[in-house]
């Protein structure tokens, strides 16, 4: 048996930045996760599976309360394995069962996109799900962190 060296760095053209931030006033843990690039259901692309393995390695590493995905720069137009990709972050990584919350922010580059996807697909508001902006997202989070445990 032959292993062939794996650099998932190679799965797709995404670019991707993370960084945490304590709440202060849930003592929380929130993750920043941006991304760039397209994100495309095209036969060869894993860009889809690109973003879940990055978002897998830093979900770990810190077991964030909750998520927030800057699409900003990231080209959406289609794709149901966004909806996949969107579950797995709204899932404690360590404590099976454990919902946490996640913002995604939009721009002119996927907003139609997963406006679709969250309404359509996953039927679901996106209004739970969509930000214009980073502050935005940033209160929603809060504001989900506030809440008691079994109401999140």
């Amino acid at each position: 048996m032959k292993f062939a060296p794996l650099d998932i760095s190679t799965f797709s053209e995404i670019n991707a930045t993370f960084a945490s931030a304590e709440d202060a006033e849930s003592h929380s843990t929130i993750l920043l996760a941006a991304f760039d690039g397209h994100a495309s259901n095209s036969h060869g692309q894993r860009s889809f599976r690109h973003i879940e393995a990055l978002m897998a390695g830093n979900m770990v590493a810190i077991e964030p309360d909750a998520v927030i995905l800057d699409f900003t720069n990231l080209k959406y137009e289609w794709g149901d394995e966004m909806a996949g990709l969107l579950f797995y972050c709204s899932n404690h990584p360590i404590e099976t069962g454990l919902k946490i919350p996640v913002a995604v922010v939009t721009s002119k580059l996927n907003r139609d996109g997963l406006t679709s996807l969250v309404r359509d697909e996953m039927l679901l508001s996106p209004d739970d799900w969509l930000f214009a902006d980073l502050d935005a997202a940033v209160s929603y989070i809060q504001c989900r962190l506030a809440l008691p445990h079994d109401t999140k």
